[in-house]
């Protein structure tokens, strides 16, 4: 027994830097994981929406020729419904048939489909002109179906119900003030890496983008799962991307490690600031280690900014970013600083 008490004595410092690591590592895990431990995060629908243009703008035909002619025209100068379309994936390897499935345009009125039969991982797009999609989209060699009545996409959202009525998938680009009955739409956006909407609360128009999945087949009804893309490209095949739970290593795992981290960073520096408060109890000297406790602060602020956009939305909203990133960066310079001047002290008392 005093064998085992004087090994652990002589190994505490390793243990405790184990228990540590063990700890951050639980707290990243919780955080990205608690969701998780009651069902899959991904929602098994096997047709999802996979692209979405609502055709904002419209090229300028005077571009380039005319001097400071802009290349786009925001917000087009006609009605922007006949330019407007979707594109619906199969994400199985099995043929899926969709019959008496209906999208909703716009709350409470639903739209029916033609009746569609998609291939394993196959597209199809649903527009709402065959003459002006075949004019922006010549070689465009896909499965295509037009609908007679297009509502049009100006409400921000767009939803996919099966024959049964049931919610399959949905998607905005704006905050949407009354969304339809039974749907769950996204009050904040980060779309790719943090991008806002593509339409914003001024009915501004920040740019000609489509709202394209990727990577393709992950649906976890989270912002992130799209990006804004400047080069809509209906009906491009893609590779199925990663299985679900090779998704999860590469993504979540890595915002498991990313959190960990944060917390072992936060608490390497609260040990530096305890033992600057051991140094100034036995030396009498001012070591500035309450300050050295509040410097680190803006760590676990980036960590849990960090953990509740990756959680809620995939991803941080542009806002968040510069929030999380300026209070990082201060909290940073100020760890830097009184480390660096309980340095000189120490050595200026050791060397006497």
């Amino acid at each position: 027994m005093n064998t085992v008490l004087k090994f652990l004595q002589r190994q505490r410092f390793v243990l405790e830097a184990l228990a540590i690591i063990l700890i951050s590592g639980a707290v990243g895990f919780l955080v990205f994981f608690t969701d998780r431990l009651v069902g899959p995060a991904d929602s098994g629908a096997p047709v999802v929406i996979n692209e979405v243009y609502p055709a904002f703008c419209q090229r300028n035909p005077a571009f380039p020729g005319e001097p400071q002619a802009p290349k786009w025209l925001c917000p087009m100068p006609e009605a922007p419904e006949p330019y407007q379309w979707f594109e619906l994936y199969n994400r199985t390897g099995k043929w899926q048939v969709l019959e008496g499935w209906s999208v909703e345009m716009v709350a409470g009125s639903p739209q029916a489909l033609p009746r569609l039969v998609l291939p394993p991982y196959g597209y199809a797009v649903v527009a709402a002109s065959e003459e002006h999609f075949l004019a922006e989209n010549p070689d465009f060699p896909g499965m295509i179906v037009f609908l007679p009545h297009w509502p049009g996409l100006g409400q921000g959202f767009l939803v996919l119900r099966n024959a049964q009525g049931e919610v399959v998938d949905a998607v905005n680009w704006k905050k949407v003030e009354t969304p339809p009955a039974e749907v769950k739409l996204w009050d904040t956006p980060a779309l790719g890496m943090g991008a806002p909407w593509i339409l914003d609360a001024q009915k501004n128009i920040q740019a000609d983008h489509s709202l394209e999945r990727r990577p393709v087949g992950i649906d976890r009804n989270l912002p992130a799962d799209f990006i804004r893309q400047p080069f809509p490209s209906p009906g491009t095949v893609h590779e199925p991307s990663a299985t679900w739970p090779a998704y999860l290593l590469l993504t979540d795992w890595t915002n498991v490690a990313s959190v960990a981290a944060g917390v072992l960073l936060w608490i390497a520096f609260i040990y530096v600031a305890l033992i600057a408060r051991r140094f100034e109890a036995l030396t009498q000297q001012r070591t500035l280690w309450q300050a050295m406790l509040f410097a680190p602060s803006g760590i676990l602020f980036y960590v849990v900014v960090q953990s509740i956009g990756f959680r809620t939305r995939g991803s941080m909203t542009v806002d968040e970013q510069w929030w999380s990133f300026v209070v990082l960066f201060i909290s940073a310079l100020l760890c830097a600083a009184l480390v660096f001047l309980f340095r000189q002290r120490a050595r200026k008392i050791l060397e006497g």
